[in-house]
């Protein structure tokens, strides 16, 4: 069983439980947040899949580390001064969940907070049995969009943490997926960050930024599918329609 480590993004691990224990059927699942110490939990054999925040911080990560494969989820390859003017106003929790989500999800997400709220759901012990390598933790259900969680420190990290010229140096197979509809890591940094990644390929979801609240099932189709066959598409291909 292949180990993958989980880095989260804007809100740590709070948004990775459906990716984890559907990802946990299959493989030993370890969360991570941003600021965690990822040498501590990675080598070689390690595939490392990152969202948000926490791609940009995986791919820095895989610039200096070998790991066997990487998949980023909505990063970004510098901090634009859009992102920097989402973090200075991402405290105003209707701003960030406007923005972090499409229109669509913003909708669902406001028509479902009250329920929500009567019964949020505790990743806790999801996670923890993924962590143990359980390979069948239970059908996972990912429900209707919902507003992000947010951590303020990791937004502020946001506005300082890029990737760079360190892409070049990363030497994984990986799989960059970018949001049609974000706004927080537009398409052009996305499209650089594969463009800046020698051995990525790309592919697109229809989502905000928040990928993992508006479209999990997705998310999960298209990781899957790379991790299954890495090099099933060669270096630079853009896939339109990802297919396990």
């Amino acid at each position: 069983m292949s180990r993958v480590v989980l880095v989260g993004g804007l809100g740590g691990v709070a948004d990775l439980g459906f990716l984890a224990l559907a990802l946990g059927r299959f493989h030993e699942v370890v969360l991570a947040d941003p600021r965690d110490r990822l040498a501590e939990l990675t080598d070689a054999d390690t595939i490392l899949v990152g969202y948000s925040l926490g791609a940009t911080v995986a791919a820095v990560h895989a610039a200096g580390h070998d790991v066997a494969a990487l998949v980023l989820v909505s990063g970004w390859l510098d901090p634009t001064p859009g992102l920097v003017h989402w973090t200075e106003h991402a405290a105003d929790p209707d701003f960030a969940a406007r923005t972090l989500l499409s229109p669509a999800g913003w909708a669902a997400a406001r028509e479902s907070a009250p329920a929500a709220r009567r019964s949020a759901p505790h990743h806790g012990n999801a996670a923890s049995a993924v962590h143990r390598g359980n390979p069948n933790p239970g059908r996972p259900h990912h429900g209707n969009a919902r507003e992000p969680a947010l951590d303020p420190k990791l937004v502020a990290l946001a506005a300082r943490t890029g990737v760079g010229d360190a892409a070049l140096g990363i030497r994984a197979p990986a799989l960059v997926v970018g949001a049609s509809l974000d706004t927080v890591a537009p398409l052009e940094q996305t499209r650089l960050l594969a463009a800046a990644v020698p051995d990525a390929r790309y592919t697109e979801l229809p989502t905000g930024h928040a990928a993992l609240s508006e479209r999990p099932a997705q998310v999960h189709a298209v990781v899957d599918a790379f991790l299954r066959a890495p090099q099933r598409h060669p270096a630079g291909a853009e896939v339109a329609a990802w297919r396990p």
